[in-house]
């Protein structure tokens, strides 16, 4: 009986050691802020982007900012922040667009964008799939449909 008596508060201790351990993990890769610099090629254009992302429990934001370069030397500024709803499943994040805001700067039309970069970005009530890895630097691996598409350097 005494045995018993000892063992019941270590294995409490334990047991609730591991549940603030979980739940101190859990909040740490739910909210975090990264940037990223995304050059992407398309047939008759490059798109420079500077992508700030920041996950803050239940909602983010995304700040978009750079250019698109046109093979005719044609060149237009895009500048835009989307906030969004999400929620996710181990690696899996679910993005749904709530507002998108379009700065008088950015000289991209959504409908020439669409042809480049996710609707997610334009419209709003829109959802977008990312797989997210956390480093071990704690920089994060973001996937798109499924393939790795840049390194999001962690904010300070």
């Amino acid at each position: 009986m005494r045995v018993i008596k000892a063992i019941v508060p270590i294995v409490f201790s334990i047991a609730i050691t591991i549940l603030f351990i979980s739940l101190y993990n859990k909040s740490q890769h739910q909210q975090f802020s990264c940037t990223a610099n995304h050059v992407l090629h398309a047939k008759d254009a490059s798109i420079n982007m500077l992508i700030n992302y920041t996950f803050d429990k239940k909602q983010g934001v995304v700040n978009i900012t750079g250019n698109v370069n046109y093979i005719n030397g044609e060149e237009k500024a895009l500048n835009r922040k989307i906030i969004f709803n999400y929620h996710h499943e181990g690696n899996s994040y679910f993005l749904k667009s709530e507002t998108n805001i379009v700065f008088p700067e950015d000289k991209i039309d959504d409908k020439e964008l669409a042809q480049y970069l996710p609707a997610f970005l334009m419209n709003k009530n829109t959802s977008l799939y990312l797989k997210i890895l956390r480093l071990g630097n704690g920089n994060y691996l973001f996937f798109y449909d499924p393939i790795p598409t840049y390194i999001c350097k962690k904010s300070v």
